[in-house]
C-alpha cells in the first residue's frame, strides 16, 4: 500500500476506533514513516547517529525504494523486506513458497497479540504503527515474498474495469518503472550489470513484476504466475478493492485494541458498520495518482463520512527523518529519547526481533 492508506486511511480508521487525534496522528505516521525510514536517506545501509557524549543510535531501515542497488542484498531483503512488507504466511511444500505474504495468517494473528501486550509502554503507539504498516500490507502483498525468488515471477497482467485513459496512464507508469529499476538512481554501471543479473538469475524480489498493481486500492485484475507449484499458470484474480476494505477492517480492529490498551488516548469510536459503505467509496474511486486518493480520505474525513468531522493534518514524516539528522554531532543523547523518531527506531528493532528470532522460528521458519 502507499501513503493514502498507511498514513491518511490509518489516521482515519484510528479515529474511528476511538483513537484521539494526536494519538491516531503519531501512529498513522510511524505507519508511512516504516516506508520513508530507508537506509540511502542516511547514505549507508544502517542508521548511525553519534552524539558528542558518546552516545550512538545505530539502527536497520524499514524499507528501501524500489531503484535501490541494495535490494539485490539477500540478506537485507531478510531483515527489511520480510518482516516489514511480506510477513510470511507459511503455506506452501517450500521454504520460498512459504515466505510469500498472506492475508488473515496465523503469523499475523501471532503478531497483533503479541504486540498489543506492548501498546501500553511509550513507545506503544509507534509500535501500533508499525503493526499496522506490516498488517496492511498483507491485504495488498499477499502471493509475494520478500525475497529474490522465482516464486515472485508473473506473467499476462491483464486489468479489469479501467477506460482507455486509465490503460495509457498504466502504460506510461509501466515503461517509467522499468526504466528506472533497471537504471538504478546514483548506479555505477558496474551495480546497474549486478541489478540485472540479479534480477534474471535470483528472481523477482516482492512484487516488483507486478510493479504497484498490488497497491492500487481501486484495481481488478488478474495475472499468472510463470513458476510458483501449483499454479498451473491459471489466471489470478484479485480484486484490490475487495481485499482493501477487508484490510480497512482489519485495521479499525487492530486500533479498537490499540484504544483499549491506551485508555487515556482514546474516546468513544464508531462501529465499522456504520463507515464500510464510505470506505469502500474512497478505495474503488479510480484514482491514479496518490494525491487525488489522498484527497479523497480529507473531504470525507472533513465531510464526517467516517465518523469525527475533522481535517486529517498533514503527513510530517519528513521531519522525523530531518530530526534524526540533526541528532547527529549534538552534545546530550538523552534528548533524543522521548523523540518520535527515535521511539520508533526502538519499536521498529522490536518488531524485527521478535518476528525474525522469535515468530518465525517457532512456525519452523528460519529466515535470519
Amino acid at each position: 500500500m502507499q501513503i493514502d492508506m498507511h498514513y491518511y486511511g490509518t489516521y482515519a480508521l484510528a479515529r474511528a476506533a476511538g483513537l484521539n487525534p494526536v494519538p491516531a496522528e503519531i501512529a498513522a505516521t510511524a505507519a508511512q514513516f516504516v516506508d520513508d525510514m530507508a537506509g540511502h536517506m542516511f547514505d549507508k545501509i544502517t542508521v548511525s547517529i553519534c552524539f558528542e557524549d558518546s552516545g550512538r543510535i545505530v539502527s536497520r531501515p524499514t524499507a528501501h525504494h524500489f531503484q535501490d542497488i541494495r535490494n539485490i542484498n539477500k540478506d537485507d531483503q531478510r531483515h527489511v523486506w520480510v518482516p516489514f512488507h511480506f510477513l510470511p504466511g507459511n503455506k506452501g511444500n517450500d521454504f520460498e513458497s512459504r515466505l510469500q505474504c498472506q492475508m488473515h495468517s496465523r503469523i499475523v494473528q501471532n503478531m497483533i497479540a503479541h504486540h498489543c501486550e506492548l501498546f501500553d509502554r511509550e513507545n506503544g503507539l509507534l509500535l501500533a504503527g508499525v503493526t499496522a504498516h506490516v498488517l496492511a500490507d498483507t491485504f495488498s502483498h499477499y502471493g509475494f515474498s520478500g525475497i529474490s525468488s522465482q516464486y515472485n515471477c508473473i506473467t499476462n497482467m491483464q486489468f479489469q474495469n479501467v477506460g482507455l485513459d486509465m490503460i495509457k496512464r498504466f502504460n506510461d507508469y509501466e515503461i517509467y518503472f522499468k526504466k528506472n529499476y533497471k537504471e538504478s538512481c546514483g548506479a555505477t554501471l558496474w551495480e546497474r550489470l549486478i541489478s540485472f543479473f540479479a534480477e534474471t538469475f535470483s528472481g523477482a524480489l516482492g512484487h516488483g513484476a507486478a510493479i504497484t498493481y498490488p497497491d492500487l486500492p481501486f484495481l481488478q485484475w488478474s495475472m499468472e504466475y510463470e513458476y510458483l507449484p501449483g499454479s498451473n499458470r491459471e489466471p489470478m484474480r484479485r480484486d484490490n478493492t475487495a481485499t482493501f476494505l477487508d484490510g480497512c477492517e482489519a485495521l479499525y480492529n487492530l486500533f479498537v485494541k490499540v484504544a483499549q490498551a491506551r485508555p487515556k488516548d482514546a474516546n468513544i469510536g464508531v462501529g465499522f458498520d456504520t463507515i464500510r459503505s464510505n470506505v469502500r467509496t474512497i478505495i474503488g474511486t479510480q484514482e491514479f495518482e496518490r494525491k487525488d486518493r489522498i484527497a479523497l480520505w480529507q473531504q470525507a474525513m472533513q465531510d464526517g463520512d467516517l465518523g469525527p468531522k475533522e481535517k486529517i493534518p498533514p503527513y510530517s514524516g519528513e521531519q522525523w527523518n530531518d530530526d534524526l539528522r540533526a541528532f547527529h554531532g549534538t552534545q546530550d543523547s538523552t534528548k533524543c529519547l522521548d523523540h518520535p523518531a527515535y521511539l520508533f527506531l526502538q519499536a521498529a528493532s522490536m518488531h524485527r526481533n521478535y518476528v525474525l528470532r522469535d515468530l518465525l522460528p517457532r512456525h519452523g521458519l528460519v529466515v535470519a
